[in-house]
């Protein structure tokens, strides 16, 4: 708001009186004009992938950690318990025949079938291999969702709008489940060893993303090729006009090099 000031100076009858009156002047200030938020689809898009990307590495990773415990537990629970059965078989039959295996035997079957026992009641291997099958099972969900995301093509801003709230609703679930996650450290540095040895970089959920970026660059990389095979063609018709305007300049001076030798 401004309030300027205006200084009038009156002619008095006493000329050596001088009066001065201020008028101040309010002037009203212009509305506030709204701002407007308008939406860029290129931003929407770019915040879409990386959510996909993010989840993309985070649904692989643990997918395929759960994975490699659920392997680890089966190989170990199937055997211990196969061994404890035949091995309890064994110290039964001996106790009720003595005849069937030697003493020196059934003793050394004794012991063993007392440490898997030990073993297998302190760890609780078949325990681990239902827990991890259900953390596999979830995180295979998790992937099933994202792949019905990324698959669902849109084409309109509400669209988009409405794939984003579903990455962000399922960004959620993902967090959820990362912070329940459990970890084991012996099977950890199996996992570690399994991803440099076998699995390298080839941890995400849904490799489609990569085949595209290739076929992308490929088609690149076509367009680069074809763009410069034109110009190198449009390079010869040039040097082909320029050596068409040329010709019977060089053939005379070719014959007269021919007449002054004969």
């Amino acid at each position: 708001m401004t309030t300027p000031t205006i200084s009038t100076t009156p002619t008095s009858p006493n000329p050596t009186t001088t009066t001065t009156q201020t008028t101040t002047i309010t002037t009203p200030t212009s509305p506030t004009t709204p701002t407007t938020t308008t939406l860029n689809i290129d931003d929407i898009e770019d915040e879409i992938k990386c959510y996909i990307d993010k989840m993309n590495k985070d649904v692989g990773f643990f997918w395929w950690k759960r994975y490699i415990y659920s392997a680890f537990w089966q190989n170990i629970s199937t055997p211990i318990n196969l061994s404890i059965v035949i091995l309890t078989a064994f110290t039964t039959g001996q106790s009720a025949t003595s005849n069937l295996i030697s003493a020196n035997t059934s003793t050394i079957l004794g012991v063993v079938t007392l440490f898997l026992s030990i073993f297998n009641s302190f760890f609780k291997p078949y325990e681990q291999l239902s827990t991890n099958q259900k953390h596999l099972h979830d995180w295979a969900g998790m992937g099933e969702e994202l792949d019905e995301i990324y698959y669902d093509k849109v084409y309109t801003l509400d669209e988009k709008m409405a794939r984003l709230k579903k990455l962000e609703k399922l960004f959620k679930k993902v967090s959820n489940l990362k912070r329940t996650d459990e970890n084991n450290f012996f099977i950890d540095l199996l996992y570690l060893i399994i991803r440099r040895t076998c699995i390298g970089g080839n941890i995400r959920w849904n490799h489609i993303t990569d085949k595209k970026e290739i076929i992308c660059n490929n088609n690149k990389a076509q367009r680069l090729n074809m763009s410069s095979s034109v110009k190198m063609d449009k390079n010869m018709d040039r040097n082909m006009d320029s050596n068409i305007d040329r010709p019977l300049t060089v053939n005379h001076t070719h014959i007269t090099i021919i007449e002054d030798e004969v």
